[in-house]
């Protein structure tokens, strides 16, 4: 009977000894995934390797940087004796692949953060604070013209917008003008403009909409200049 005993317990010890030790390799592919993750969180590897000279994601300066940029700047060192250069990040380069996955997550990152500037963003930046958001605007009538003679002649102190270019004057009265267009030729499926379920929606993507009858778009007679308008209005451009 002893001897039967003897490798049964030999066996539930073996058993019991396994139960407490991870299969070969479980510890590095839990870390190879974490790794793998971490190289494509943009806003994370920013954070990381960016942020400590460029300030935080929502208020850098430098969200229209593109991969190429990046990597020439590391490439050439850029920096300052203050801030740091910028040759310390030279890790972050795929010499195999270059820019590298990381430099192209931080950027898709960076891309995230920037707003589209057109109409919308501009007319938010220099007019909201006194003629309320572009939905409520009491001055969505207003030409170019009449917004640049306003500033010219520093109606309701408004010189101090000179220098807002006339690229920007224009965004900001096409956004106006496309308040108004909206409201005659969307509002009706897709809700007031203050409450729009469009916001965001593109030229490219209202023009597809249309030549596909989407919804029964295909009435909708616009211009392209005048679809171009809603879309700075929305935000899209």
């Amino acid at each position: 009977m002893r001897a039967i005993w003897i490798p049964v317990l030999f066996i539930i010890s073996l058993l019991l000894i396994g139960c407490g030790v991870p299969e070969e390799g479980e510890d590095s592919i839990d870390s190879a995934i974490g790794s793998q993750a971490e190289e494509t969180d943009g806003a994370l590897l920013y954070a990381q390797y960016c942020e400590s000279c460029h300030k935080s994601l929502s208020e850098t300066t430098k969200t229209d940087r593109s991969a190429s940029d990046i990597r020439k700047a590391i490439l050439a060192n850029a920096g300052n004796d203050e801030e740091g250069y910028m040759g310390a990040l030279s890790g972050l380069i795929d010499p195999n692949s270059p820019p590298g996955t990381k430099i192209t997550a931080i950027t898709s990152a960076l891309k995230d953060a920037n707003p589209v500037k057109g109409g919308l963003y501009y007319y938010n930046l220099h007019c909201a604070g006194c003629h309320t958001s572009l939905g409520t605007s009491t001055v969505t009538t207003k030409t170019s013209t009449a917004i640049q003679s306003a500033i010219n002649a520093n109606t309701g102190n408004m010189g101090t917008l000179s220098s807002v270019t006339s690229a920007q004057i224009t965004s900001i009265a096409d956004a106006l003008q496309g308040v108004t267009l909206y409201t005659t030729y969307c509002a009706g499926c897709h809700s007031v403009f203050t409450s729009t379920t469009k916001s965001g929606r593109t030229a490219a993507a209202t023009q597809s909409a249309i030549d596909a009858n989407t919804g029964a778009m295909g009435s909708i007679s616009l211009t392209a200049a005048q679809i171009k308008q809603i879309a700075t209005a929305l935000g899209g451009e």
